[in-house]
């Protein structure tokens, strides 16, 4: 999957998080949505998850990238429920680390420090 608009690691995965019953994101970042989906699931029944997170679902995976369109597209295939809108990141890094947008969870606000909703 690593290309010129996204990493080797652009699947993060999120889950309802135990403290607020909103979502947020866990440590999980995979090659591939399957992966993500598969291992959230797995670590989901084992109660593997950041402690933070809820231990059932709902989770989900989000694809984050360089290419805003591609990153449309694939988050509204497979999680456009649970997204507010599309970000961009405004950090230096970002666009090296090939994650310049990204969904905003429907738990957040529109505009963050170093982000803002497109």
């Amino acid at each position: 999957m690593d290309d010129v608009t996204s990493g080797k690691t652009p699947w993060y995965g999120y889950a309802m998080q135990r403290d607020t019953g909103k979502f947020g994101w866990t440590l999980l970042q995979t090659e591939t949505f399957r992966d993500c989906i598969e291992t959230l699931a797995e670590k989901a029944q084992r109660g593997a998850l950041h402690p933070l997170v809820a231990s059932i679902s709902p989770y989900g995976c989000a694809f984050h990238g360089n290419n805003y369109w591609q990153v449309w597209l694939y988050n509204g295939m497979w999680g456009e429920t649970d997204f507010r809108c599309i970000a961009r990141d405004t950090t230096s890094d970002s666009a090296k680390e090939k994650r310049k947008y990204g969904p905003v969870l429907k738990s957040s606000q529109l505009r963050g420090e170093n982000w803002y909703c497109l």
